[in-house]
């Protein structure tokens, strides 16, 4: 079978720049009118889908957190840190303006690349099947369809090519009728995608886990363990041994963990993480999420016996996860690595890959190659946990096929007594495992709102500068912002904006 290099379109279209997502056919990208007349140009088009990947998926995806009790970002960039202290209006902008129209840039180049696959003629495939070609781009609509319903609900739903600017200029569809579409949509791609280890495309196993992380924000229980399980009972998949090295270059090829993850090539397609991680300093851990670690043995630290004193004796994934304040790191060359200070006294350990770079590139923007996961194995066994938990079947069986395992790859006491426990322990394990395991990771802000917990969480924090965090219960969806209306007048403003 012919190989093409997935990295093919990425300088092209990565570093060109941001334009609306009404605008039709941008000057980068070549026309559909006698180009789609053999295999390779298909292939040229998927990979275009990949390339669209925005910024809030990339160096900036761990920012998501700072719009939680796990980060703070200092500078709001963003702006997902007048998210967390309640300030949302129609002006914001930054992740509130910005994902709407790059979500959309990907939605659109999917619908373009499955028009202009479906009127290739079936002899022109050889490599793949044509129906495989289509699915990448299903899997790409249901993602980005699953966040977008998730900060703004009912949004526009274009489920075929849009021909003219006007005919984008739609009501919003129902968050149900939209997770209905997304969910059809996934079935099909499971069913023509290859049942194989994820190598920089999407597999069987990266929409399956998908559609289970969808079921579950909707709260489908039962449909989410039985989608989680087939992921699991497929056997293609395992928890990495370095918790570490699944986040960093060196440990991303053939890692049996990751499903899906947007991937990068130093130096002709990079991005600037370890810069925001080390000078930047963006987002930065609070001090409410440190103390959230247990210790090593499952205990509190208020009622274990072990010694706590400078977060010694903590749950391993602390070290790994953040960098503490008498933590000396050195780069690629033995130097220290001078970090620029917080607010918070802390730093983002995670991700910072210190062997490819030293102390002076670490200040220099595009140096950074490790691949943004966005769809993980250990997410996978977590979504199982929950859903048979909220279904009444969450039991030590359960415990030990998710989240026995994932503790046992870092070293940290496993759980035996899960039959005894009362339901609110049983929830606690589970609340805590995702907090810790999927730390920084962009998975936290929508636990806490299928949960219920944004409100709660975020007005019991200390903002590190006195800020007054406010909540109201509307804050739960986004708003439209006055951009997106005068672009859409049919589009109608989420409640209480």
């Amino acid at each position: 079978m012919k190989k093409y290099n997935i990295l093919v379109l990425l300088v092209m279209v990565i570093f060109c720049s941001c334009e609306d997502y009404l605008e039709k056919n941008p000057n980068y990208e070549a026309t559909s009118e006698g180009y789609f007349i053999s295999e390779k140009a298909a292939q040229e088009s998927r990979v275009g889908i990949y390339t669209k990947t925005p910024s809030h998926f990339t160096d900036n995806k761990f920012m998501w957190d700072g719009m939680t009790d796990q980060l703070y970002d200092q500078y709001d960039w963003n702006e997902e840190t007048s998210v967390s202290r309640g300030v949302l209006t129609p002006s914001s902008r930054g992740i509130v303006s910005g994902f709407f129209a790059d979500a959309y840039k990907v939605i659109s180049t999917a619908n373009d690349h499955i028009a202009n696959i479906q009127a290739m003629d079936e002899s022109l495939f050889e490599d793949m099947t044509k129906a495989q070609y289509i699915a990448d781009a299903q899997f790409f609509k249901a993602f980005y369809y699953f966040y977008l319903t998730e900060v703004y609900g009912g949004v526009p739903l274009y489920k075929e090519k849009v021909e003219n600017i006007e005919d984008y200029k739609i009501a919003q569809s129902s968050k149900a009728e939209i997770v209905s579409y997304i969910l059809q949509e996934l079935d099909v791609a499971i069913q023509n995608l290859p049942q194989q280890l994820y190598n920089g495309y999407i597999t069987k196993g990266s929409a399956q886990a998908l559609k289970a992380k969808i079921l579950l924000q909707n709260k489908r229980w039962d449909e989410a363990a039985s989608a989680a399980l087939e992921v699991i009972n497929s056997g293609v998949f395992s928890l990495h041994p370095d918790y570490f090295n699944i986040f960093i270059k060196k440990g991303q090829a053939g890692n049996k963990e990751i499903m899906y993850a947007t991937e990068f090539q130093y130096p002709e397609v990079a991005h600037s993480l370890t810069r925001l991680l080390v000078h930047s300093a963006g987002a930065t851990p609070r001090q409410e999420f440190v103390d959230a670690y247990l210790m090593v043995d499952g205990l509190p630290v208020s009622q274990s016996t072990l010694e706590s004193a400078n977060y010694q004796n903590r749950d391993p994934r602390l070290y790994l996860t953040v960098r503490l304040p008498d933590d000396v790191w050195y780069d690629a060359v033995g130097q220290p690595i001078g970090f620029e200070p917080t607010q918070t006294g802390y730093y983002v350990k995670k991700f910072l890959d210190v062997d490819i770079v030293d102390n002076n590139s670490i200040h220099i923007g595009g140096t950074s190659e490790q691949g943004i996961v966005h769809l993980r194995y250990a997410d996978v066994l977590l979504t199982y946990a929950e859903a048979k938990f909220r279904s009444g079947g969450f039991n030590q069986s359960v415990a030990d096929l998710t989240i026995n395992p994932i503790r046992q790859r870092v070293g940290m006491a496993t759980v035996n007594n899960v039959n005894s426990l009362s339901d609110n322990e049983k929830w606690a394990l589970i609340e805590y495992e995702r907090n810790v395991e999927l730390a920084f990771e962009g998975h936290h802000y929508f636990d806490l709102k299928r949960w219920g917990k944004q409100g709660e969480t975020m007005t019991s924090l200390t903002d590190p500068i006195g800020y007054t965090i406010v909540w109201k219960d509307h804050f739960s969806l986004w708003p439209f912002t006055d951009s997106e209306l005068n672009l859409n007048p049919n589009l109608v403003q989420n409640p209480g904006y």
